[in-house]
């Protein structure tokens, strides 16, 4: 007798996409789906689905430990405190038109860490369970406290057997003030690049001249650094979206192997800008889709290759069950499980997002301070916001296994954490994301399916990756 597994399906261009809770999937046409819900599949077909994944011949068997075996290491988080966002002050020096940090004049008082909040800081580093330790110093802007930023970094490398330190910084200092610090093996530096000069220029408020001088000073810096220890990220505004073979020309110039496409959330101070996301613009996943054929056609057309990250992590996430590494794109994705945020109050968050929305007054999303500890009761809260699997629109959703939840981008957009989830920013992106990478499989197109076997593995070659995806009816 054969038992199936909880299951899901979506109708593609012309074929079925199942998926279970495992992440294990297929293809079929419409007519298995009807012998599939009628009961009425012959031997072939029924090992087919034990194969896939999709069923076991009884309770017990090797299918049933098979499923059961995967689908516990999927749904398992790390329950160490190893990954912490720290923020040493709120305080900028530039004021860009899309911030969605919270952020505080230079000359602001009150918005850096204290005596008190540091030494609090340090004392629940110590208290962590682990000798691997990730600290990203964010702002504000960092570099404007290094002596707080060098405080950390000399207790954690005392505390810690293995660290590794990211420095987000607007390099507005110079490449001076982080130099020294980036011939250390364990630090590496973060920063904003959206585009060639006029777009830097003009959504980071900057003259003609400091925009010369952050791309010396970025340039400076991957001549001695290199990619791997200086990334840049772009934030894209709607109205930027057709400047968008621009700004990876940009970072294939700089000799980045890759890009992120990042649209501007409606976050901190970028509320006022975007709106509730009502534009005449394109809508997001429209211009992302448009990105990825100009990455594939420069491709053809003899240019280095270069990866979309976020198509990337999709794809990772689609043939590597395990990978967790976008926090998004998990469920459950607990709070202050193995990452937390530490304002320049004091205050624990769950991420960066969280401490800008509850900043700007939407809501109140902290988890505690320094001085009394986390919350165990807003953390169970928010936690329990966190899981897909018990939303009732997540749960029929074909992409539900590789897919995640972020009720903040929800609470950002919507105004709220239970909007009806297709109706969402976050939903709305994710599954074109997903859509486009079943559609590319199903294609039988080399190039397409070239372009994402070289997101998973590095290789542009059309080589199968897991088969067989379709299930071909006798």
């Amino acid at each position: 007798m054969t038992h199936l597994f909880p299951y899901r399906f979506q109708a593609l261009a012309r074929d079925i996409l199942f998926s279970t809770d495992t992440g294990d999937f297929f293809t079929a046409s419409p007519a298995f789906l009807d012998r599939l819900v009628r009961g009425d599949l012959d031997a072939g077909e029924k090992a087919f689905l034990r194969e896939r994944g999709f069923a076991c011949e009884e309770p017990g068997d090797f299918y049933w430990e098979s499923y059961r075996h995967r689908l516990a290491r999927k749904k398992r988080i790390g329950a160490t405190l190893s990954y912490v966002v720290l923020v040493p002050t709120i305080r900028c020096d530039l004021d860009c038109r899309y911030c969605q940090a919270s952020r505080a004049r230079v000359e602001a008082k009150e918005s850096d860490w204290s005596a008190d909040t540091l030494a609090r800081v340090l004392a629940f580093l110590d208290g962590l369970p682990t000798d691997r330790m990730l600290i990203e110093f964010q702002g504000g802007e960092p570099t404007l406290r290094l002596d707080l930023v060098d405080a950390v970094i000399t207790h954690a490398r005392q505390r810690f057997a293995h660290t590794r330190f990211v420095i987000c910084t607007n390099l507005n200092q110079g490449p001076g003030a982080v130099r020294d610090l980036l011939r250390a093996d364990d630090v590496s530096l973060s920063t904003s690049l959206d585009g060639p000069p006029d777009l830097q220029q003009k959504n980071r408020g900057l003259s003609p001249g400091r925009a010369r001088a952050f791309f010396r000073a970025l340039e400076e810096l991957l001549t001695t650094f290199g990619p791997e220890k200086v990334a840049a990220l772009p934030t894209i505004l709607p109205e930027d979206t057709p400047r968008i073979p621009d700004i990876i020309e940009t970072y294939r110039a700089l000799g980045y192997p890759g890009v992120f496409l990042r649209p501007a959330n409606r976050q901190g101070f970028a509320r006022r800008l975007l709106g509730h996301g009502a534009t005449n613009q394109e809508p997001w996943p429209a211009a992302w889709r448009r990105a990825l054929d100009y990455l594939l056609a420069t491709h053809r057309r003899g240019a280095r290759p270069m990866r979309e990250f976020g198509l990337e992590t999709a794809v990772r996430r689609i043939f590597s069950p395990n990978h967790t590494a976008h926090v998004d794109l998990r469920s459950p994705n607990p709070a202050a499980c193995d990452h937390v945020l530490i304002d320049h109050d004091g205050t624990f968050y769950p991420s960066d997002e969280a401490r800008m929305v509850t900043r700007v007054g939407v809501a109140d999303l902290s988890l505690g301070t320094v001085r009394t500890g986390l919350d165990p009761a807003r953390v169970r809260a928010f936690s329990w916001s966190q899981m897909a699997d018990v939303q009732e629109d997540c749960v029929h959703c074909v992409h539900l296994p590789w897919c995640g939840i972020d009720g903040i981008d929800d609470i950002a957009w919507h105004g709220r954490a239970d909007p009806p989830k297709p109706e969402t920013h976050f939903c709305r992106q994710y599954r074109a994301v997903f859509d486009y990478v079943f559609d590319a499989l199903v294609s039988c197109d080399p190039d397409r399916l070239a372009f994402l076997s070289f997101h998973l593995n590095g290789c542009f070659e059309p080589t199968p990756f897991v088969g067989p995806f379709r299930h071909d009816a006798p």
